[in-house]
């Protein structure tokens, strides 16, 4: 994973420093993850999607579905291949409630009526 955030710093054309800035981490906790010392965080991971949404959480993750920052969002909506048998569209009587969660930490819940 750690090349893959190297490369898309580099695709981004930002400095360690000015990526972490972006995402809102410590520069240290960059600088850790770039030497291999710890490991990426769920929480980094989010972060990178949330400032930077057109970056492919499958690519990132485990370096498939190379299409990086240049393809349009609507390619990322395809699952990952031999994963596509797992995916079905809920029946409304299977939807017990809708959890809509929001950029700023807040979120609604919608509970069928």
């Amino acid at each position: 994973m750690v090349s893959r955030i190297k490369k898309l710093l580099e695709n981004l054309q930002l400095s360690p420093s000015a990526f972490a800035d972006s995402i809102g981490v410590q520069r240290s906790s960059l600088s850790h993850i770039l030497s291999e010392r710890n490991k990426p965080s769920l929480d980094f991971i989010l972060k990178v999607l949330q400032q930077y949404p057109e970056v492919d959480l499958y690519w990132l993750i485990t370096g498939t579905n190379d299409s990086r920052i240049s393809q349009p969002k609507a390619e990322y909506s395809t699952p990952p291949p031999g994963k596509e048998k797992y995916s079905r569209q809920p029946e409304a009587e299977d939807i017990e409630r809708i959890v809509v969660l929001k950029t700023n930490g807040t979120f609604q819940v919608y509970n069928k009526s």
